[in-house]
């Protein structure tokens, strides 16, 4: 390999491994973001049911 082709392998492998690093930083974001999403429409359902028993009453 001669130094202009290693030095274009070593440059497409660091941008490689950057775009991998984004890639697992979106990835946890969104399961993040789901995660809210899941805990803020549970408590939404709870609260719901919570004020349909307590007009019943």
């Amino acid at each position: 390999m001669g130094i202009k082709t290693k030095s274009i392998y070593q440059n497409f492998t660091h941008i490689k491994q950057q775009f991998i690093k984004e890639k697992s930083k979106t990835c946890l974001k969104a399961r993040i973001n789901d995660f809210f999403l899941i805990c803020f429409l549970f408590h939404n359902i709870k609260f719901k049911k919570i004020q349909k028993y307590s007009s019943v009453i």
